[in-house]
């Protein structure tokens, strides 16, 4: 089964010449406390999930924000943000004997599209679609995943991630650092990070 690290440097064994070029403001939502300060909120954060205001004070990407009527925050994203801020850890997966249909009810389960998949020494071996689990007639998933798998390291740019996955045609990235699997980026995290593809 090859992996083929995606980017545009040295490393890579796909190279991505034309990274997606982007540059957006995302409105963030939260809870602004009777203090009415962005310290003593809790943000909704893009890329860190519930965290307190406090970290939102001093970070760079912050644009601007306002606490009445409701808590709203600005911030800023670019093609240039590293995939680790914005990739899904605990990715969801499944091995290759597994049969098609439990793999697609515990993908329906965890509300995902996409399971990386495993071999018995537990090395990434595919990348299985809930389209591909559908069509699978109660058969191992090792029969319908793709195992032509394409990946990102986890500073890979965003841009480069973007582009990879309109070029290649595909709908998720393995994270991997080394030999291990750190997480997955799929078409609906460049979603969620206002990313236009």
């Amino acid at each position: 089964m090859p992996v083929h690290i995606v980017g545009n440097d040295a490393r890579s064994l796909v190279d991505i010449r034309a990274p997606t070029a982007f540059h957006t403001v995302l409105r963030v939502s939260g809870a602004v406390s009777p203090e009415r300060t962005l310290a003593t909120a809790r943000v909704s954060c893009p890329r860190y999930g519930c965290i307190d205001g406090s970290v939102c004070v001093d970070c760079v990407h912050l644009q601007a924000w306002r606490a009445s009527p409701e808590l709203r925050l600005y911030c800023s994203i670019d093609s240039s943000e590293p995939v680790r801020h914005w990739m899904r850890v605990k990715p969801p997966a499944t091995t290759v004997d597994t049969r098609c249909q439990a793999a697609e009810e515990f993908a329906v389960a965890r509300g995902v599209h996409h399971l990386l998949v495993f071999d018995r020494r537990l090395a990434l071996a595919g990348v299985a679609c809930g389209c591909d689990l559908r069509r699978g007639d109660g058969g191992a998933v090792s029969a319908v995943m793709s195992s032509e798998v394409f990946a990102v390291e986890p500073a890979t740019p965003l841009g480069v991630a973007a582009a990879a996955l309109q070029q290649l045609h595909i709908g998720c990235l393995p994270v991997i650092s080394g030999p291990l699997v750190v997480g997955i980026l799929t078409r609906r995290d460049l979603d969620r990070a206002g990313i236009p593809l």
